[in-house]
């Protein structure tokens, strides 16, 4: 699998205490960046509204 590189930047606002709860996500998982992490939990997100989309 080919992958992709991450070379397009979003520029993104959240609330202090949703960037904590992606924070503790980052580190609970041992991912070694916020965009990272961020990136891990849009996919996963993804993924389930796919799934659930198709059910």
């Amino acid at each position: 699998m080919t992958r992709e590189p991450t070379d397009q930047r979003v520029p993104l606002m959240m609330e202090a205490s949703l960037l904590e709860k992606v924070d503790e996500y980052r580190l609970s998982n041992k991912v070694w960046s916020r965009g990272k992490a961020i990136r891990q939990l849009i996919e996963s997100g993804l993924k389930a509204e796919m799934k659930t989309a198709t059910d």
